[in-house]
């Protein structure tokens, strides 16, 4: 029996990785913030702001047993113009979506090279290829992470370790109604109705079976690429965005926004 670990596994892509994963036969064990109990899963508390909390729960799984596949999910968003964003709020976005990532996928990789390999799946965002207005520091850190990971995959695969981002677009989540906003509001309408559109797109978007569908996918593969759009819409949307000249994406952006 085969093991996978979920950060984030308490709700949203992180809870539907899990129950996908069980459906399977594989044991499950996973982190949420609050270490809350979760049917067939062995849960460990950890917040991604806390790099000692990071470590324990790491630490204490791979010491528990082997773990085959590790998924990083956890995160957040706050949207907002970019000027409005305080110091606090950037450090704080900047900090969560990138650096406590980034220490989670360090961890792993220490344990996974101590016990001679593994596969590590990071959830990225179809925003980290398409940057969105109002979305702009999200965007960033997840551009971000595709980078760290790329360049990463590279340095680990002589120790047996393979990792890719997957990355999924509007999805229906409880992430639309955590999303944070910046207290300010410098650009008033142009910023609400951008909001207003994703979290409209977000709430009509794919069910979060269909990410974790995708990650069931690769880790069934043998060779696996450094990157996955997640389902055919998407895997369309980044390819045409990668092939257009800048001005035209500027167009079709400003167009859905604004």
């Amino acid at each position: 029996m085969k093991t996978v670990f979920i950060t984030g596994v308490s709700s949203g892509i992180g809870r539907a990785c899990a129950e996908m994963f069980l459906e399977h036969g594989w044991k499950v064990a996973g982190t949420s913030r609050s270490g809350r109990e979760i049917p067939g899963v062995s849960v460990y508390a950890m917040d991604l702001s806390d790099p000692d909390s990071i470590v324990s729960a790491i630490e204490g799984a791979f010491l528990k047993e082997r773990i085959d596949l590790f998924v990083q999910c956890a995160g957040s968003g706050t949207a907002g113009a970019f000027e409005d964003f305080s110091d606090e709020q950037l450090s704080g976005e900047i900090n969560i979506l990138f650096l406590g990532a980034s220490r989670v996928i360090k961890q792993a990789i220490t344990c996974m090279r101590r016990q001679g390999g593994g596969r590590i799946i990071v959830i990225g965002s179809v925003a980290g290829r398409i940057p969105l207005p109002y979305q702009n520091v999200y965007s960033a850190c997840k551009a971000a992470l595709y980078s760290l990971v790329s360049a990463v995959r590279l340095e680990v695969a002589q120790f047996g370790i393979d990792m890719c981002v997957v990355e999924p677009g509007d999805t229906k989540t409880g992430f639309t109604a955590a999303r944070k906003l910046t207290e300010k509001n410098t650009y008033g309408r142009d910023r609400d109705r951008a909001i207003a559109q994703f979290e409209h797109d977000e709430i009509n978007g794919v069910s979060p079976k269909t990410a974790a569908s995708q990650v069931y996918g690769i880790s069934k593969k043998k060779k696996i690429r450094s990157r996955y759009a997640v389902c055919i819409k998407y895997k369309l949307l980044c390819f045409i965005f990668g092939i257009c000249p800048g001005p035209v994406r500027d167009f079709a952006l400003k167009a859905l926004y604004f």
